[in-house]
């Protein structure tokens, strides 16, 4: 009888349940059969996880120097290319229109032959969307590849399988040219629809150099018959009113759109009243929509997005914006939108708790629910009790649950969340306390599908003798597992840095070094300072102060957390929160509307972007 590890049809599920890039390069080590399935899924790509996504432009060019030969074959495989650097840079900053790129060339862009094996590959089956045979169905290139001639090979930018195209401003009249063999006035439209006619997807990123000063953009759009739009640009530099209103314009023609995420970054004084969000034109303009992404919100006729009748995920992410004190939006109309899933808000402020559970009792369907303030942890306010246990209540679908309120929770509370949202998978609580006592967790119904949990601090009661006595720690380790079975990050964020000091300072102590708290400690309080010391930290922790640090201070429950971490083997990774929620994001994204929202911050480090 054969190995069935040697049959092509049990390899394919074999690489389906690897999840780990490292896990698949060691697959491709074993043998002849096992190396083409794990580099076929490796090179595939992916529209919305990053750690499957094509290698940068750099990793590109050393694979293309090592072996042009293998570097053919492996580009037969993908499906979803993105071209882009490793950390983007910064050029032109000195003339005043500084623009964002990638400051290495693709060696393989040279050569029409190897431009061919990367734009037009060659692989197996297309996945998604329909149709047999080869070819990318995603192609992304945020941002101008520095001294790259795309001149002779334009034409091979829109390759007819693709579906998703996400590219700079700067490209646009490259595909104009490489579809018309023309990119000045006198532009062959009809010739131009018919070869974008494939393309239900498009996202545009303008990383600066001003404003857009051509007709091409526009021109880009209004041939399209798009399903998806999203239009984001770069903080920094961001476009002007003038054109996001020839976008807007180029945009009305669209009429199967089912997503429109505009990620401008207009000042208040540039933002023209209406032009955004005025729902009663738009409402016609695009009567399948089905998500809605905005950044710049016209305040006066937010409450009109209730004529998007199909409006499933609605995102209004505005950090600069009050809400309560200025009132400056009106979203009690939110409430009405019956078949919203998501709702994510991101005011700098947002007070009004009673909306929060209104607009939750008017969306019972909702699977997210995120509202994030831009304010710092002391200025935020206090959750009201009854507003949380209503929104557990009122939630059963709830799947992701992202509020950044002071919250002090009990062990009750995780008991009530794990029984009316049986389908969380991420929560963050980044301002949550959480008083448990080992009791109230053997009490407690397990999380089965909960990935993500991230929040402020856990007191466990008693913490000195669950830490000294084994039996006791090793009932708070297995119930905590039983409790939060799919768990394997550390849920209190700051007890990653904590770590990093807590080995310090135990390092110290074996080099016979002596530690700056405890020198300080000496120098500066009585002998009675360490009982004093400890009634203030569990008073400053009962009292949900956000200035006290636990582990600042080597407090037991800091301690005790550790101790249970470590048992655990809970991984160290600050990383890891924002990868696992936005993976259940995207992947609702391509659920349900076919397509992801990337924004620009995927492809680079939030100190630039």
């Amino acid at each position: 009888m054969s190995n069935p590890l040697l049959l092509p049809e049990i390899v394919e599920l074999v690489m389906d349940h690897i999840d780990t890039v490292p896990d698949l390069l060691n697959c491709a080590c074993v043998n002849n059969l096992w190396n083409v399935r794990a580099l076929k899924r490796l090179y595939k790509g992916s529209l919305n996880d990053m750690r499957y996504r094509t290698p940068n432009v750099g990793s590109l060019n050393c694979l293309f120097v090592a072996s042009r030969e293998r570097f053919v074959q492996n580009m037969g495989f993908v499906k979803h290319l993105l071209l882009h650097p490793e950390k983007p840079l910064t050029r032109g900053a000195e003339s005043g229109f500084a623009t964002l790129v990638c400051g290495e060339s693709c060696r393989p862009l040279r050569y029409r032959r190897y431009a061919e094996a990367l734009l037009r590959p060659e692989g197996g089956a297309r996945s998604g969307g329909g149709g047999g045979g080869g070819g990318l169905v995603s192609l992304t290139i945020p941002f101008v590849i520095v001294n790259q001639d795309w001149m002779p090979i334009s034409d091979l930018l829109i390759s007819p399988s693709l579906e998703f195209l996400a590219i700079n401003d700067y490209y646009c009249v490259r595909v104009i040219l490489g579809c018309t063999n023309t990119s000045g006035s006198s532009i062959n439209s009809e010739l131009l629809r018919e070869k974008l006619s494939h393309l239900k997807a498009l996202t545009i990123y303008h990383c600066g150099g001003g404003s857009i000063s051509s007709h091409h953009l526009y021109e880009v759009v209004r041939c399209c018959d798009l399903q998806f739009f999203h239009f984001e640009d770069w903080k920094r530099y961001p476009l002007l009113s003038p054109d996001i209103s020839k976008l807007l314009t180029s945009l009305k023609t669209q009429r199967n759109l089912k997503a429109l995420a505009l990620r401008t970054n207009l000042s208040r004084r540039e933002s023209i009243p209406g032009t955004i969000a005025r729902a009663e034109e738009w409402g016609e303009a695009w009567p399948d929509l089905k998500a809605l992404y905005l950044t710049q919100v016209d305040q006066l006729r937010l409450g009109e997005i209730v004529k998007f009748k199909k409006l499933e995920i609605l995102s209004l992410n505005d950090s600069e914006a009050y809400q309560a004190h200025e009132n400056l939006y009106s979203i009690a109309g939110v409430a009405t939108c019956r078949n919203l899933r998501v709702l994510d808000i991101w005011f700098r402020q947002f007070d009004d708790q009673e909306m929060l559970l209104k607009i939750a009792r008017g969306c019972p369907l909702l699977r997210r629910l995120s509202v994030q303030c831009s304010y710092q942890s002391w200025f935020l306010s206090d959750l009201d009790s009854t507003i949380f246990h209503g929104l557990l209540r009122t939630l059963p679908n709830l799947e992701y649950l992202d509020l950044t309120y002071n919250i002090k929770m009990t062990g009750a509370w995780i008991q009530e969340l794990a029984i009316n949202c049986p389908n969380l998978t991420v929560l963050r609580l980044r301002q949550t306390r959480l008083f448990i006592s080992l009791e109230q967790l053997r009490k407690a119904q397990s999380f089965q599908k909960l990935e993500i949990m991230n929040i402020n601090r856990i007191f466990f009661q008693d913490p000195q003798s669950l830490m000294m006595e084994p039996h006791e720690f090793s009932i708070l380790a297995s119930e905590w597992r039983r409790v939060f079975p799919k768990i394997h990050a550390m849920p209190c964020f700051d007890d990653i840095s904590g770590a990093k000091m807590e080995k310090t300072y135990q390092d110290n102590i074996r080099n016979g070094i002596s530690n700056e708290r405890s020198s300080e400690s000496d120098s500066d309080h009585d002998s009675g300072s360490e009982a004093d010391e400890a009634d203030e930290a569990e008073e400053g922790a009962r009292n949900n102060d956000p200035w006290f640090d636990d582990y600042r201070q080597r407090s037991d429950w800091f301690l005790l957390r550790l101790k249970l971490w470590e048992e655990l083997q809970y991984v160290q990774d600050k990383a890891i929160y924002d990868r696992i929620a936005n993976l259940w994001q995207t992947d609702f994204e391509i659920e349900n509307i076919g397509w992801s929202v990337m924004p620009l911050n995927t492809f680079g480090s939030d100190d630039i972007i």
